[in-house]
């Protein structure tokens, strides 16, 4: 069996929610004891309505820290893409200019084969119009065409 290595702790990357979320609930929801979970759920039905109420809204503000976290990311993220999706479109557009007026690329003129590159028809077919069919009143038979077909749904006419 395969282990792989366990990330070792860098304090200095652990983001402020993380630290206080350790802080305060890590012995309760960290554990790696079946004991210390019993424990952590007995602290937990001690605790009056105002305390777990309370426990409950501090752990969603820091939930909420850490999804402002997870935007501020996304948001630079996003900033870092456009960059480069702005310098894509500047060498595609220099590499369109290199191949002159003809706005041909020459790797397209053959194929391996030496024939002409082909091209394909990119547009959806045609749609194809289909008769409406109408149940028929005669009884349902077998393959054989010989009895008919005792568990069949009646056909009403249409």
């Amino acid at each position: 069996m395969t282990t792989f290595p366990k990330a070792k702790a860098r304090p200095d990357n652990t983001p402020t929610w993380l630290k206080a979320a350790r802080s305060y609930y890590g012995d309760a929801f960290e554990t790696n004891k079946k004991e210390k979970l019993a424990e952590s759920m007995a602290d937990w039905c001690e605790m009056d309505a105002d305390e777990r109420g309370f426990v409950l809204a501090h752990m969603q503000y820091l939930n909420l820290l850490a999804q402002r976290g997870t935007q501020r990311l996304l948001l630079e993220l996003r900033a870092m893409l456009e960059e480069v999706g702005d310098e894509l479109i500047e060498v595609v557009e220099a590499a369109a200019e290199d191949l002159g007026d003809e706005g041909e690329d020459p790797a397209l003129d053959e194929d391996d084969d030496g024939e002409g590159a082909e091209i394909i028809d990119l547009q959806p077919p045609a749609p194809v119009e289909v008769e409406p069919v109408t149940p028929s009143a005669e009884p349902v038979v077998d393959i054989d065409g010989e009895e008919p077909v005792e568990d069949a749904l009646p056909v009403e006419p249409a």
